[in-house]
């Protein structure tokens, strides 16, 4: 039963860390830190996958790449897309 406990903290933590990651990219793209935020979106996706702020960053990811169509930068949206397959 310890160690049940012990696990359900650390997921507890855990999640509210990659929350904290999660926001923290949230807040660099609307700073306009673009490049700050990618590489914390991909490196939640990428290092922390099946979890909710993963699903989070691949919607934000998406998102991105929608304004770059949107902005005439189809290079940069084609390179999002195909790094999300």
């Amino acid at each position: 039963m310890q160690a049940e406990t012990a696990i359900d903290v650390d997921s507890s933590m855990n999640g509210k860390m990659l929350d904290r990651l999660l926001g923290m990219a949230h807040r660099y793209r609307s700073e306009g830190n673009l490049r700050q935020a990618m590489e914390m979106y991909w490196a939640l996706l990428d290092n922390h996958p099946g979890t909710a702020q993963a699903q989070g960053a691949r919607v934000s990811l998406l998102d991105q790449a929608e304004a770059y169509e949107r902005a005439g930068t189809s290079r940069s949206a084609r390179a999002v897309y195909e790094r999300l397959l």
